[in-house]
Formats: C-alpha cells, structure tokens, sequence
C-alpha cells in the first residue's frame, strides 16, 4: 500500500499546483480584462467627448459666421441707407445698429 501513496502523492501535488497556476491564470485574466474593458471605456469616452466638441464647435462657428455675416451686411447698408432704416430691415434696435457698426 505503501507504494501506491506514492505513486498517489505526486499526482495530489501536481493537481494541487495546477488548481494554483489555474487559479493564477484565472486571477491574471480576469485582471488583463478589468484593465482592457477600462482602457476601452476610456477610450471610448474620450471619442464621445471628442465628437460632441466637434459638434458644438461646428456649431458654434456656425453661429459666430452667421453674425459676423450680419454686421458685415449692416455695415454696407450703412453706407447706402439711413441708421434707422437698416434697423428696420435687420429687425433690431437703433442702439444695437450703433454697437455693430462701432465695433
């Protein structure tokens, strides 16, 4: 009997290690994952976070373009026509036709 133990321990011992290096292994990968999927979901963030700039600077240059358009139309019927009559047609105030064109 004595030497079926034997033959026995070693086959406990090596099951024994591989339960460990599993365990290690699956520990290790469970880790690899955590640190992927965050890296993933940072970057992932990061080009939400991009493209909504893009978007509100497109936006906004759109708005800046549309009110320098404005004062420059301002500007030339200022040339043509009377202050009040340039606040008329651009549907502002007389004051705010002044602000424009001194600015």
């Amino acid at each position: 009997m004595k030497e079926e133990m034997v033959f026995i321990k070693p086959d406990i011992e090596a099951i024994n290690r591989r339960y460990t290096d599993d365990e290690k292994r699956i520990e290790y990968e469970a880790r690899m994952k955590a640190i992927h999927d965050f890296n993933q979901g940072m970057y992932e963030a990061e080009e939400r976070g991009a493209e909504r700039g893009r978007k509100e600077g497109h936006k906004e240059g759109l708005r800046e373009g549309r009110q320098e358009e404005r004062k420059e139309n301002i500007k030339s019927m200022m040339k043509y026509l009377p202050i009040e009559q340039v606040a008329k047609i651009m549907k502002i105030t007389v004051t705010e036709v002044q602000t424009i064109i001194n600015s």
